[in-house]
């Protein structure tokens, strides 16, 4: 038996191994190859937690640094790679454990809009179907920040993110909809179509547009279906 493999290429070929030996007839796994296997999707979650904690620790440097702008590269992919890993809801879960809630208070705090559409992303990986990350998150005060970048962004694709964050952390969650709704989440949302669904500017915003609509038709939906229970 061949030793546990720490990366994706080690697990890749078990699996092409084990697919070529695939018959019709079901089978009981090898319990040393169940081991083995099992063992290596522990050590593979193991190594991408701590690839997960490089990226916080890379991030939070840089947008500390006095040099924000020479790193904002380096930045940019440090994020997209932990939107790529909190994807999974195992590691979406690890993620808040070592520093990933610090980590959007700091992105939501920064007084430059560059980042928001990732961290928009990131918001949504880590509270979508996660009842417990979206109270935390919105006691944490996620929510609020959220549409107030809303209410000033202009740009779509910013403008898009922050509405998947703000879409995943109310949805599917009666305690997240009852405070989006004190919070006026409703009346928010349509001030910011007033001004993206104005002739001139439909063009240019109409993904965010439809978004937009089918967030606010389907947590109607929802509250619908709440009172009927």
């Amino acid at each position: 038996m061949c030793t546990v493999p720490n990366n994706l290429k080690g697990l890749l070929r078990f699996c092409m191994e084990a697919g070529s030996e695939f018959s019709s007839e079901m089978e009981p796994m090898d319990p040393q190859r169940a081991k083995w296997l099992r063992e290596a999707l522990e050590s593979m979650t193991v190594d991408l937690a701590s690839e997960m904690r490089k990226r916080i620790v890379t991030i939070i440097q840089n947008i500390s640094s006095s040099d924000f702008d020479g790193v904002m590269e380096d930045t940019a992919s440090a994020l997209d790679d932990l939107i790529d890993f909190t994807e999974d809801m195992n590691l979406a879960d690890i993620f808040l454990k070592i520093g990933g809630l610090e980590l959007l208070k700091a992105l939501f705090n920064l007084p430059t809009n560059v980042f928001s559409a990732q961290t928009g992303m990131l918001l949504s990986n880590i509270v979508q179907n996660h009842e417990e990350a979206q109270k935390v998150a919105i006691n944490e005060g996620f929510l609020e920040i959220s549409m107030q970048l809303l209410l000033k962004e202009r740009d779509p694709t910013n403008m898009s993110g922050l509405l998947s964050g703000i879409s995943s952390l109310v949805r599917s969650c009666a305690f997240s909809q009852k405070h989006f709704i004190q919070k006026k989440g409703f009346e928010s949302l349509f001030v910011v179509l007033e001004t993206t669904c104005q002739p001139n500017e439909q063009n240019k915003y109409e993904r965010f547009n439809e978004k937009t609509s089918f967030f606010i038709f389907c947590l109607c939906q929802e509250l619908f279906d709440e009172q009927l229970g």
